[in-house]
């Protein structure tokens, strides 16, 4: 059997190390990793280093290793000598980060789940105080704020992504007008409740395209139940902001893929068909802002960045075109703004690709006299400069619009 007809729940495991517990903890931190031992190894130590005696009966540790190497598994077996306690599963085969975070509550053995991204940290006093609003609280779903620093751990990028106070809120949905959807794009931010997830079909979400399928889990979950977020600093995410392919993978992503998986679990849980409306869209919260964005502006705001770094397949134009008729009045408008810049992009990228092939040619043809081909080369030359002109000048414009809907 290979991976791609595997479903998660049936994933085949090589090894586990599930030490008894005498109680159910309260809380699960679940590491999903792959072949990231200095990351995983720091991140394992700023979290366990705070168990003490008290929170060790209230907070487990639980690495997911997604079929690393050998190195990699034998660090981790590493940390469950140096920590009594912590518990592994290795994967016997590498499902990607979607398994993780489908298998996640399945694995937890606590009431609440939390998935800890290998890469980031946790500071002093976070595993203590998410704890402590959970068993105070009982919220069904807690985002949790960050910091943000580079991955060298050199540079601090933003001291707190949100500024705004923490809160509680009846449902997912009003959390999400709150703080935003975006917050709930970071695994680490997320502490929910694990039975409910688990009533989630995963195999649903199973090999959807999207990198951010878990939104729309997360919503179709936890959508009608209490929700919080917490404000203090205890998360500690490292960003790469110089990974442009990456970023540009993600604008995508965003604004393709992931409202094709809302409009998915908008047709299987009936929820409204203005859904995207009603949810947030801010990047960072700020109790100072007048005005509201919606995911809708989210999309959008990703949607024309979208365009200035690569394809969007013509299924996608389609897609969205159509969704937006369950949006506000003036955002198929929009769409099709995007459509048309896009289009023109589309068109001078390929007429830039025809004129450096032609270029290219001249420079070898054999036989062609050196004042024809500098001539021939100049013309060329000038074409070029032009069509990366128009299309700097198209680029500039689509990110201009898309900075005015967050």
């Amino acid at each position: 059997m290979t991976a791609t007809n595997l479903l998660p729940l049936e994933w085949p495991i090589a090894e586990t190390h599930l030490p008894e517990r005498r109680e159910r903890p309260v809380l699960s931190i679940i590491i999903p990793t792959y072949n990231r031992t200095v990351e995983m190894v720091q991140a394992v130590e700023s979290i366990y280093e705070q168990i003490n005696s008290d929170l060790a009966r209230k907070a487990e540790v639980i690495i997911s290793d997604n079929a690393s190497g050998p190195e990699h598994q034998e660090a981790i077996r590493n940390l469950a000598r140096r920590f009594p306690g912590l518990c592994y599963y290795f994967n016997a085969l590498n499902g990607d980060a979607e398994l993780q975070w489908l298998t996640a509550p399945h694995r937890a053995r606590g009431e609440w789940t939390w998935l800890f991204g290998d890469d980031d940290l946790l500071a002093t006093g976070g595993v203590e105080h998410v704890v402590r609003r959970l068993e105070a609280e009982r919220p069904y779903f807690l985002t949790l704020n960050r910091c943000v620093v580079d991955n060298e751990l050199k540079r601090v990028l933003s001291t707190s992504k949100h500024n705004a106070p923490s809160a509680s809120f009846p449902t997912i949905i009003d959390l999400s007008v709150y703080i935003g959807i975006d917050q709930l794009s970071f695994i680490t931010s997320q502490v929910y409740h694990t039975e409910t997830a688990k009533s989630v079909d995963v195999n649903a979400y199973h090999q959807r395209r999207s990198g951010y399928a878990q939104i729309a889990y997360y919503v179709e979950a936890f959508a009608d139940l209490p929700s919080a977020y917490e404000a203090e600093v205890f998360v500690i995410h490292r960003w790469h902001p110089e990974d442009h392919l990456k970023h540009s993978i993600q604008f995508r992503h965003l604004s393709t893929y992931l409202p094709r998986d809302f409009a998915f679990v908008r047709e299987r849980t009936g929820m409204p068909r203005d859904l995207m409306e009603r949810l947030g869209g801010v990047k960072s919260a700020d109790i100072r802002r007048q005005h509201r964005v919606t995911f809708v502006d989210y999309v959008l705001h990703y949607l024309f960045a979208a365009i200035t770094t690569g394809p969007v397949d013509p299924n996608e134009w389609e897609f969205l075109e159509a969704e937006a008729t369950n949006w506000r009045a003036d955002r198929l408008a929009a769409v099709q703004k995007a459509h048309q810049l896009y289009d023109e992009l589309a068109k001078h990228r390929h007429e830039v690709l025809v004129r450096n092939g032609e270029l290219q040619l001249i420079q070898e043809k054999a036989g062609m006299p050196d004042a024809l081909k500098r001539l021939a080369s100049a013309t060329h030359s000038h074409e070029l400069s032009l069509l990366n002109e128009r299309i700097m000048v198209l680029s500039r414009e689509a990110l201009a619009i898309s900075e005015t809907y967050i």
